[in-house]
């Protein structure tokens, strides 16, 4: 039998609604009555401090390889992740951006070729030195979404006007002159470079390639974005109103 030295104390609080809160000090642990109280675990080794204790889902993984002028990347940011994280948000969505995309690397010449030309090239680096400097996806992913509102998509070896990253970054809430002293930093600008492309999976095959919890999880073209992260969520344990109305209109779609 394990005795226990027992002693009572006795707190009175009064309030308008008459509310009585008695604390029993029970040996080596104390405990709060009623017991209604939710989220409250006892502490043990001698301590009289009563842990609050509250576990809360996993995030959703999501990476987002993209390259600036690329139709398709365009298309997914405006009509599936962008409407998913405004709804989502970063409690549910642990989001990156790589801005890179299908571009070759040349780390002895330092040179960077891209898909769409060096107008993407110039682009993709304004994207990364905002993703440096704003590294919270709620903070750079307005900036992203502004520019694939605005940009012209397709080839061009004409840079962009600089006003327009400009008014992006103002209307995201960013100092454009941090942005653009990044940009302008060829040390700087060469190792995010670098960076986004070390990032990149080699083994992607197109873009946009969207990573979910680690597997590419999804045919960007048609699969819904939102049901397959609401679907990880949900997996983790997760619950979400989102998640239940989107679920409610239709398949769910399999990860991969």
């Amino acid at each position: 039998m394990i005795t226990c030295t027992f002693g009572l104390v006795l707190k009175l609080i009064a309030s308008i609604i008459g509310l009585f809160i008695v604390s029993v000090r029970v040996g080596c642990a104390t405990f709060l009555q009623p017991s209604s109280v939710l989220d409250i675990g006892m502490q043990h080794g001698g301590s009289d401090n009563v842990s609050v204790i509250r576990t809360y889902p996993k995030k959703v993984k999501v990476e987002f390889y993209m390259e600036s002028l690329c139709i398709d990347c365009q298309r997914f940011m405006l009509e599936q992740l962008h409407p998913a994280y405004a709804l989502l948000g970063d409690s549910v969505m642990d989001l990156t951006i790589v801005p890179y995309g299908n571009a070759k690397i040349d780390t002895a010449k330092k040179q960077v070729t891209c898909q769409h030309g060096a107008a993407e090239c110039d682009a993709n680096s304004f994207e990364q030195c905002a993703i440096q400097l704003y590294p919270y996806a709620s903070r750079y992913l307005p900036f992203i979404y502004c520019l694939d509102q605005s940009l012209s998509m397709g080839y061009d070896d004409k840079l962009i006007p600089r006003s327009l990253f400009a008014e992006c970054a103002r209307e995201s809430a960013m100092d454009f002159s941090v942005i653009a002293a990044c940009h302008d930093d060829v040390k700087q600008a060469w190792r995010l470079q670098r960076k986004a492309a070390k990032a990149t999976p080699k083994e992607h095959k197109y873009v946009p390639w969207v990573v979910i919890d680690g597997q590419h999880a999804m045919d960007e073209d048609k699969d819904s974005f939102l049901n397959i992260v609401c679907q990880a969520y949900q997996a983790n344990g997760g619950h979400h109103a989102a998640c239940q109305d989107e679920t409610a209109h239709g398949a769910v779609s399999t990860v991969k």
